[in-house]
């Protein structure tokens, strides 16, 4: 196994979200909204950015959304997106950003947005399972 698929693979593991059953993510998603009061896009927006994240790792995350909006979502679902999500999935290639961020030099500087053509929200689930999500 190559290194990179072993990160990959001790990073999917350790994510708190792949711990927990599909009841479970219900039960958050229910505590989040009884604890809420605010906006509902602010709200929706966090459940959508909890199963995202799910699916996508955090790193796409981060590529397609603001710092300050992945901040507002963490605390309206109690979570730590860094200890709660993988780093990342076969279907972070879904991740137009994500994609176009692979090999820069400086992940940090592309999810700050210093980084032209890179931030962007567009995702293709269908292309990843065209090319396999091979994250080597």
């Amino acid at each position: 196994m190559t290194q990179s698929k072993e990160k990959f693979n001790r990073s999917y593991q350790k994510a708190l979200c792949n711990s927990l059953s599909d009841s479970e993510m219900i039960d958050l998603v229910d505590r989040a909204i009884v604890r809420f009061s605010g906006t509902g896009l602010a709200l929706k927006g966090a459940i959508g950015y909890l199963f995202l994240g799910r699916y996508l790792g955090w790193r796409a995350l981060m590529l397609m959304m603001s710092h300050k909006t992945i901040a507002i979502y963490d605390e309206i679902l109690q979570i730590n997106h860094r200890e709660f999500f993988p780093e990342i999935t076969d279907y972070s290639f879904a991740s137009k950003a994500f994609c176009a961020g692979r090999g820069l030099p400086n992940f940090w500087k592309a999810a700050k947005g210093e980084v032209k053509g890179v931030k962007s929200p567009d995702v293709d689930f269908p292309a990843v399972f065209l090319c396999g999500g091979d994250h080597e």
